[in-house]
């Protein structure tokens, strides 16, 4: 029997291996990739580890894509910023 939280499940796992794969200020480790080279491995997993609906709604909404990609770049930056501005001045 399917989970009815199957859809948010789906989300949480991929957006988790995309800023995983892409982090390049928290993981000291290893080098973050760059989205395009994390979506091809994310749409190879497609149908196994990853939903294959969630791996083309991203791939089929240019604009979602353009801003994945912004986000995990230079948006991250500006992102955590904005956190720790907003943390520092509570």
């Amino acid at each position: 029997m399917k989970s009815p939280y199957k859809p948010v499940i789906d989300l949480i796992s991929i957006a988790d291996s995309i800023d995983a794969a892409t982090d390049i200020l928290g993981r000291n480790y290893t080098e973050g990739k760059d989205f395009d080279k994390v979506f091809e491995e994310l749409s190879l997993g497609a149908g196994t580890r990853y939903s294959p609906s969630v791996i083309g709604l991203i791939k089929d909404d240019r604009s979602l894509y353009e801003d994945l990609n912004y986000l995990t770049r230079d948006g991250r930056f500006e992102i955590y910023y904005r956190a720790y501005k907003e943390i520092l001045y509570i």
